[in-house]
């Protein structure tokens, strides 16, 4: 006589629950690996083009595969038991919108480490460098001029490996690439260095003076604030992704992080691309951007 054992089917979980754990907690997490990891990164020139698209698509090679076979044994095993077509046809689309979403990220990630990487070197490869880095350690000084050009926290990061010690960055430039300027602030911020103008400093000149600890200005110096525009942001390429206003807001952050008043933060990006807003020195001092004027 043979006996049959009857085995209580597993209950499915609730569906909320399904998508809340397969789909959007991965999604989730990828996307934090794109955007508040490898993209910093890569805007400040942190990491090499191979980890930064290691740290891109492996993670997405192993994660996305799982969401979706999970999602359709899901999907499938619901409808075979309740029959319902529209909740298969929902977590479908989930899904097919869950991959479209990692996937702009992943482009978007990808295009700010070409444009911070790739053409930082393309640019060095065909032109020579149209700034100047010097050090003066008997002031304890260090001296960025001209443009802020691709490769210039590169070389600025070797300047202060092959010459350590020094206290202060003097800034003179009309301006470049914003993210070599963050990159020059995350290094001068890094190094705990004062940060003084005694001419100009405008546009992404800017971003690297506010990094520092202490910022003067000569009696004479000026700094300059305008809005960016997609070809200032790039200067060879498009990046349809990248948006002036997103950049905009991101350094307006930076800034208030490092003591300016927001309500000079807000209006730094008033003014057109080409009409630089040159406040006058007790602004400066009043809403923090300059502790002194020399």
């Amino acid at each position: 006589m043979r006996t049959e054992l009857n085995i209580p089917e597993k209950p499915l979980r609730p569906v909320w629950i399904q998508l809340v754990t397969v789909v959007l907690l991965p999604i989730a997490g990828l996307m934090v690996i794109d955007l508040l990891i490898v993209q910093p990164l890569a805007w400040n020139n942190l990491v090499n083009t191979k980890l930064a698209v290691f740290l891109i698509i492996i993670p997405k090679i192993i994660v996305l595969p799982w969401i979706g076979s999970n999602t359709l044994r899901f999907t499938e095993d619901h409808y075979k038991k309740f029959g319902i077509a529209t909740i298969k046809t929902s977590l479908l689309a989930c899904l097919c919108l869950a991959v479209l979403v990692i996937s702009v990220s992943a482009i978007d990630a990808i295009q700010a480490i070409i444009f911070s990487q790739n053409s930082k070197g393309s640019a060095g490869q065909s032109h020579a460098p149209v700034y100047r880095l010097s050090a003066d350690m008997a002031k304890k000084e260090y001296s960025i001029e001209g443009i802020i050009d691709f490769g210039i926290s590169s070389d600025f990061r070797l300047l202060l490996e092959q010459q350590p010690g020094g206290t202060r960055v003097v800034l003179t430039s009309q301006g470049g690439s914003i993210y070599e300027g963050r990159g020059l602030a995350v290094l001068i911020q890094n190094h705990k260095l004062d940060t003084h103008v005694s001419a100009e400093c405008s546009s992404a000149c800017t971003l690297a003076f506010v990094g520092g600890q202490r910022r003067t200005l000569g009696a004479s110096a000026k700094l300059g604030f305008h809005q960016y525009s997609m070809d200032y942001l790039n200067r060879h390429q498009v990046l349809p992704f990248h948006d002036p206003v997103k950049e905009q807001e991101r350094d307006s952050v930076l800034m208030q992080k490092r003591g300016i008043s927001k309500e000079f933060a807000d209006r730094i990006f008033d003014r057109l691309h080409q009409d630089i807003w040159y406040p006058d020195h007790a602004s400066l001092l009043r809403f923090g951007v300059v502790h002194s004027v020399q």
